[in-house]
């Protein structure tokens, strides 16, 4: 995934804003990878559960 210049410059302010401190596009870029990636793993988590919980609702319901 492509993070753009623009977006890599919001994230860099909103960086600033939160931990009062400047970073490079560097490492905005590398922190906003992590941040996706961590917020990938988080949705699956999240789809795994909501299918678990439609399979158990179907089996209580048949």
């Amino acid at each position: 995934m492509t993070i753009s210049d623009e977006e890599i410059a919001e994230f860099k302010a909103i960086w600033k804003k939160e931990f009062g401190e400047e970073i490079s596009d560097e490492k905005a870029r590398v922190r906003g990878r992590e941040l996706i990636e961590f917020c990938k793993l988080l949705l699956e988590h999240k789809r795994k559960e909501l299918t678990e919980a439609e399979k158990a609702s179907v089996k209580k319901s048949a």
